[in-house]
């Protein structure tokens, strides 16, 4: 770990104390979270294309509810 120390005033000092970190990620993780991050993409985009289908039947009943004035 290093530690560095800055003067800040007569009565302060900034510690700053950093680590070095070491990970191991499987390469297989990292294709099956891309596969799994696209399926999400393409259920989110599959959503909006539905809710932007129901908005478009809902301006309709509204326009048609203001003729039925």
């Amino acid at each position: 770990m290093t530690t560095t120390y800055h003067k800040l005033s007569a009565n302060e000092y900034e510690i700053t104390e950093s680590k070095e970190e070491v990970r191991i990620i499987k390469f297989d993780f990292i294709e099956a979270d891309i596969l799994h991050k696209d399926k999400l993409i393409a259920e989110l985009q599959e959503g909006i294309v539905k809710l932007e289908a129901e908005k478009a039947e809902l301006e309709i009943l509204k326009a048609a509810l203001l003729k039925a004035k």
